[in-house]
């Protein structure tokens, strides 16, 4: 028997049982991606909702360290004011002064870029210059003002350091 002829009995053959089998792997290989599609649809359902839930975790986390910051950011204003306060009475004690009126004055030096220190310590230093209280040399500062007004800028600077008045109170008064 020849090659062709065992091949030709082989093919030959009944072929039911390979075409059944066929149909059947046919049909789990369709079974098998119906099965698929439903999962990856679940699986998709289900990162949305993990994504929807981690944005809305992120959202609450961001609102939470906003608020955390703003109380932190009122409290800690609120300390430095009452210690500025606080500081600024004992200061216009000390020096006899009204505090309202050292207060404005310092405001106005540190628009011209001093401190509010930096005022009290010139104002301490004409009272020790002209020997009399703060209280009168804070009176006296208007007159002043007009003086240096009327001088150079050298000048005024000059004789502000010999009175012992800081640069920015020295421009304030200029």
């Amino acid at each position: 028997m020849s090659i062709l002829e065992t091949f030709y009995i082989l093919f030959k053959g009944d072929s039911t049982d390979v075409k059944k089998a066929a149909k059947e792997s046919d049909q789990a290989v369709q079974s098998l991606e119906g099965s698929l599609n439903t999962t990856f649809r679940k699986v998709t359902t289900e990162t949305t909702k993990v994504n929807k839930s981690f944005y809305e975790l992120a959202r609450a986390a961001v609102a939470f360290v906003g608020a955390t910051t703003a109380a932190y950011t009122v409290f800690h204003k609120t300390i430095a004011a009452s210690e500025l306060a606080a500081e600024l009475g004992v200061t216009s004690r000390a020096l006899g002064v009204n505090a309202s009126e050292l207060d404005a004055w310092g405001q106005a030096v540190q628009r011209t870029g001093g401190t509010a220190e930096g005022f009290q310590h010139s104002l301490k230093s004409l009272s020790e210059h002209f020997g009399t209280s703060a209280a009168v040399t804070l009176k006296a500062l208007p007159k002043l003002a007009d003086a240096f007004s009327k001088l150079g800028n050298y000048r005024a600077q000059y004789y502000g350091k010999l009175l012992g008045i800081d640069e920015a109170a020295i421009l304030l008064l200029q």
